[in-house]
């Protein structure tokens, strides 16, 4: 049997709906919510974090 992958997806009503589940999203070989809670763990209030400060922690 064949698989067809698709490279990419495009929400077709304007992107109010979630593409994937964050817990199956990988970052530099970590599932995103356990990246989210190390960059907390790392700065604190991630919510307050400057753009800066974000790519800081992934270079």
């Amino acid at each position: 049997m064949a698989i067809e992958l698709i490279d990419t997806l495009a929400p077709k009503n304007g992107g109010s709906f979630p593409m994937v589940k964050g817990q199956d999203v990988d970052v530099d070989g970590v599932r995103l919510p356990q990246k989210l809670k190390d960059l907390e763990t790392h700065m604190g209030d991630i919510g307050t974090a400057t753009q800066d400060e974000i790519d800081a922690l992934f270079n």
